[in-house]
């Protein structure tokens, strides 16, 4: 994979600068919020993907009691990787962010903890990034298990009809 000089991970606080973060992006979810996540008992650790100075993504994990393994949390749905929103960039340029960020992170992770289990949300549709690390080194790869979720459209519930109608 190509390098990524521009782009490094730094480890950030869960607190209202993360959730500004959070509530901005169109592919985070409520779990990765800091009044959810400071809810529950676990090693949580928040990390943020720069480009320079500018963020590019966010990505929670949590650690077990080594800190040696991302093990996930039963009651966190989805974890893992979020994006800022990119207003100024056109299609092609928007996914050629998130990729590389998606690079940077899937490299960090590989570096930093021997077992990684992160179930990412379903906004995040193209995990190549980790199926390419070390493809071309003799070192341990991301082994994806890739489950789907559906969607539905309950806004209609929220509209008052009679019952016929339904």
């Amino acid at each position: 994979m190509s390098k990524l000089n521009n782009y490094k991970v730094v480890a950030t606080q869960i607190d209202g600068d993360w959730d500004i973060l959070v509530e901005s992006s169109s592919s985070a979810t409520p779990f990765a919020l800091s009044s959810f996540v400071n809810a529950l008992h676990g090693n949580f650790r928040a990390f943020l993907c720069k480009k320079g100075d500018e963020i590019i993504a966010g990505c929670l994990v949590v650690l077990d009691d080594t800190e040696h393994n991302v093990v996930g949390h039963d009651l966190v749905v989805h974890d893992g990787i979020f994006f800022r929103e990119f207003e100024k960039l056109n299609r092609a340029q928007k996914n050629s962010e998130q990729f590389k960020a998606l690079q940077c992170i899937a490299e960090f992770l590989a570096e930093e903890y021997s077992h990684i289990d992160l179930t990412l949300a379903p906004m995040l549709t193209d995990v190549r990034a980790f199926q390419w690390v070390h493809y071309h080194d003799n070192k341990p790869m991301y082994q994806e298990s890739i489950r789907y979720t559906s969607f539905l459209d309950i806004r209609e519930f929220l509209e008052k009809k009679p019952l016929e109608d339904f």
